[in-house]
């Protein structure tokens, strides 16, 4: 089983300055297909293709290894323990090795409060 949840947030949270989205977890065994068909429209991706989200995305890989690049970032190897953090609007693409697999958790988030925070 791969829990993923889709959180339908509302006016009443965005007047906290940060919404979740999504929270959830893949286990991706050695040689299984990634991204798995449990997501919703504009989540899904291809890893060759990558996407472009609307919200932050703090990823961590518990286990396994694989790839990791974005926009500005170019492709790097990332392994068991590394957590990460996805950009609104920036396009990126992460896939486990196919050899050897992963186990990622995710939270999707959006608002004002983290919006000041990361401003440059």
């Amino acid at each position: 089983m791969k829990p993923v949840k889709y959180i339908i947030e509302n006016k009443h949270d965005l007047l906290w300055g940060l919404s979740i989205n999504t929270v959830g977890y893949e286990t991706i065994n050695k040689g299984e297909k990634y991204p798995t068909a449990n997501h919703q429209t504009g989540y899904y991706f291809s890893p060759r293709k990558g996407r472009i989200l609307q919200e932050y995305q703090l990823v961590y890989i518990s286990e396994g290894e694989g790839t990791f690049k974005t926009q500005s970032i170019e492709a790097t190897t990332i392994k068991a323990g590394t957590m990460f953090l996805l950009f609104p609007g920036e396009w990126h693409t992460y896939y486990p090795d196919i050899n050897i697999g992963w186990k990622q958790y995710w939270i999707g988030f959006k608002g004002t409060n983290i919006d000041n925070r990361v401003q440059v």
